[in-house]
């Protein structure tokens, strides 16, 4: 989905490198989104819709950047 490329790329990185055993990677990725303040979240739906608006005045074509 869309909203997808604002969120996980960071979550990627929070991650990187390191080893999870259970349900550790559960508790890590619940912290690291526990840790987001609302600015972050504002930010990617401002970004989400100014990707849309692209998309349409390029006729729906992909948008990237």
């Amino acid at each position: 989905a869309p909203s997808d490329y604002f969120l996980f790329p960071r979550l990627k990185q929070w991650l990187a490198g390191k080893r999870f055993y259970s349900n550790e990677v559960k508790l890590e990725t619940n912290a690291y989104f526990e840790g987001l303040d609302t600015e972050h979240y504002k930010t990617g739906i401002e970004m989400l819709a100014d990707r849309y608006t692209k998309c349409i005045t390029l006729n729906r074509d992909y948008v990237e950047e």
